[in-house]
């Protein structure tokens, strides 16, 4: 009997041995963790480089790298991701590696720009950018002086405009009118009433017939199927205070000669 209780207790001195030295090697292999007042981590709660996590509960889990925590699931304005940080909530947070600047609500809004190789990942109602950089605007229809740069290009699917490549000049309402220029290379893909450009620049008039002074350059190309005139590769000056009716052909109207 005694020695089968001599025996147990050799037993139980060589897994505790065991135990401490598998305690000690984790030990070694975890630089270092820091642990919070609850299973929940909150804003200002920093893990450094290889800590671990491994709260199961409702706290989100990090492996690698740097971690800030936030207020809520949500990340809000102000609250920044450092290269190589992932959030792995589940919850409607979003999920990003590399830099992420996050908006006051899922709709990004005017002065919110995503910087370049920055991606948001919100399934909601607001824009998706891939590459490049990207100024949202006020609403989903974009206004006179909302510029986008090369490059760029918004994929709402709302009544905004889409724009692919070169710069695109937004303007007061879906039908151009006069001083509103497009640039070279820049196109307007508007499917309202407004004019379609394709190539070269196009001042757009007054009205939709051409009157005195409203000129066109050479490759500029107004398409619209409406009441107004189209024109072709070459250059065009309207004769002053003349109202060209809608039967004089391209060549007459090439030949008119006015006052310079």
């Amino acid at each position: 009997m005694e020695g089968k209780i001599q025996y147990g207790f050799l037993v139980c001195v060589v897994v505790n041995s065991l135990i401490s030295i598998r305690l000690l090697e984790r030990e070694k292999s975890v630089s270092a963790a820091v642990f919070f007042h609850s299973s929940k981590p909150t804003e200002g709660d920093d893990l450094r480089s290889s800590t671990r996590i491994v709260s199961k509960g409702p706290g989100r889990k990090r492996r690698n790298g740097a971690a800030v925590f936030f207020r809520s699931s949500k990340p809000t304005i102000g609250d920044i991701l450092r290269s190589r940080t992932t959030i792995v909530s589940k919850a409607p947070g979003r999920r990003r590696q590399g830099a992420a600047v996050f908006f006051r609500s899922s709709k990004p809004t005017e002065g919110d720009i995503l910087r370049f190789r920055t991606t948001i990942v919100s399934k909601g109602p607001g824009r998706r950018s891939r590459k490049g950089a990207a100024v949202f605007f006020r609403s989903s229809k974009p206004t006179e002086g909302d510029i986008l740069r090369s490059r760029t290009t918004i994929v709402s699917k709302g009544p905004g405009r889409r724009s692919r490549k070169g710069a695109a000049v937004f303007f007061r309402s879906s039908k151009p009118t006069r001083g509103d220029i497009s640039r070279s290379r820049t196109t307007i893909v508007s499917k309202g009433p407004g004019r379609r450009t394709r190539k070269g620049e196009a001042v757009f008039l007054r009205s939709s017939e051409p009157t005195g002074g409203d000129i066109l350059r050479s490759r500029t190309t107004i398409v619209s199927k409406g009441p107004g005139r189209r024109k072709g590769p070459f250059e065009t000056i309207v004769v002053q205070n003349l109202k060209m009716s809608p039967s004089v052909g391209l060549n007459e109207r090439k030949n008119t000669t006015a006052p310079k």
